[in-house]
């Protein structure tokens, strides 16, 4: 059987703190019962359906494997709530967001390092961090998310983006962490946003040929 042919697997959180995963096909069924010492605040479900990321209150994300029934492995780098987790277009890597005023790019394909190449010192799981977009009083607003256009080499995912208290959206080049732009002049009440598919050209950036289009979501 096929954990990836489920039919949009939910999830509920009771006040113990525990996360009840179910099948919907043929019936709804309990198929696995996820023990938390602290309440969750995010979850996004691997691209395969083997893997469920689960973000919380205690500057966590910890990876829960459907096969074993357990937390594989557990993600560490944020200094407050995790707000929001976003996979790659390629399913290869997962960007959280964080009450810390910080975004964090961490691999989560089966086979990874055991030691940082950039940083003994860091996750060995942590490929970048990404710095900019404070965060405010309206902190459990914050959604990161990837850039979705197709660039000319027919690469996906090539920024990452997030709202701010500062009234900007900031945009960052995911292979190298540094600000490509901001969008300013926002709501403080507008903290969600998306890359739009498409790509138009930068006008407020004559050096980028070209950027996603900002929304709100």
């Amino acid at each position: 059987m096929r954990w990836s042919s489920w039919a949009s697997p939910s999830q509920r959180c009771a006040r113990s703190f525990s996360l009840s995963l179910h099948r919907h096909v043929p019936a709804l069924r309990l198929v696995a019962d996820v023990r938390l010492s602290l309440p969750r605040s995010q979850v996004k479900w691997s691209e395969d359906g083997q893997t469920l990321f689960i973000g919380g209150i205690d500057n966590d994300v910890h990876a829960f494997s459907l096969t074993s029934h357990a937390i594989s492995y557990s993600l560490r780098a944020h200094g407050d709530t995790v707000t929001s987790l976003a996979l790659s277009p390629n399913s290869s890597q997962l960007l959280s967001c964080a009450m810390d005023s910080t975004l964090h790019l961490w691999t989560v394909q089966p086979f990874a390092p055991t030691v940082n190449a950039a940083n003994p010192a860091l996750h060995p799981r942590l490929v970048r961090s990404f710095y900019g977009a404070p965060a405010g009083f309206e902190q459990l607003l914050r959604k990161a998310s990837f850039s979705r256009h197709v660039t000319p080499e027919g690469q996906t995912g090539t920024m990452v983006a997030a709202g701010g208290a500062d009234r900007a959206l900031t945009v960052w080049d995911a292979t190298t962490g540094e600000i490509r732009y901001k969008v300013r002049g926002l709501s403080l009440s507008r903290s969600l946003f998306r890359l739009a598919d498409r790509a138009h050209p930068a006008a407020s950036s004559p050096a980028l040929p070209s950027r996603g289009e900002a929304h709100e979501c």
